[in-house]
């Protein structure tokens, strides 16, 4: 399970790196799109403030006679698109700020994942590394008393055969009991009488007594 557990976190950890490095591109592409409308934009601008400031000198120095009206609505139009592309630069720094700030978030994001991915496989491995230990004490403790158990076994089998065979001599010493009471009998008998004998003793008056 354990084993499962980091399998599947480190392919987490993969497809997050993945997203990561591709919203990064993303990012990036965003970036140099909006650098570059901003610096073209601001470079139109330019001549276009230079192109007008110029004119307006000009219309300073014919002062005595008034701008026909179709000179001032041209003028007016002109400020009209400088506006315009002054807002399109506004937008275009917003939106670069904005992906900045998602690009911060997003890669704070991932760095706390892949800390925590880490501290979970590090945790993971490390009660694998107790347990395999465990386990190999465990292994070593049931060997030996696979061993224990095959001695016991090996003693209660002697002890049985031993058993056995007292067993076998008990039952023969009681079955043989009267016969072998009474051969002892006949050789304390034998042996008084022969003890009478060397002495010289009647041998029937002894068997009287």
């Amino acid at each position: 399970m354990l084993k499962a557990e980091i399998l599947s976190t480190q392919i987490e950890m993969k497809s997050a790196s993945e997203n990561r490095e591709a919203e990064n591109k993303d990012f990036q592409v965003t970036v140099a799109d909006q650098k570059a409308t901003q610096a073209i934009l601001s470079k139109a601008l330019d001549r276009l403030k230079a192109f007008y400031a110029a004119k307006g000198l000009i219309q300073t120095a014919q002062a005595q006679s008034p701008p026909p009206q179709a000179s001032y609505s041209k003028s007016a139009g002109s400020t009209g698109v400088m506006m315009m592309i002054e807002s399109i630069i506004k937008e275009s720094a917003d939106v670069e700020k904005k992906a900045l700030n998602a690009e911060n978030e997003s890669q704070k994001a991932y760095e706390e994942f892949i800390a925590d991915s880490n501290a979970s496989v590090a945790a993971a491995t490390e009660n694998i590394n107790n347990k395999t230990g465990q386990m190999a004490s465990a292994e070593k403790e049931l060997i030996a008393a696979k061993d224990d158990l095959k001695n016991t076994i090996d003693d209660l089998l002697k002890l049985g055969e031993h058993n056995v065979a007292l067993h076998q001599q008990c039952d023969f010493l009681i079955k043989n009991f009267e016969v072998r009471q009474s051969s002892r009998a006949e050789e304390i008998e034998s042996l008084f009488n022969a003890k009478a004998i060397l002495s010289g003793a009647n041998y029937g008056f002894l068997q009287q007594q």
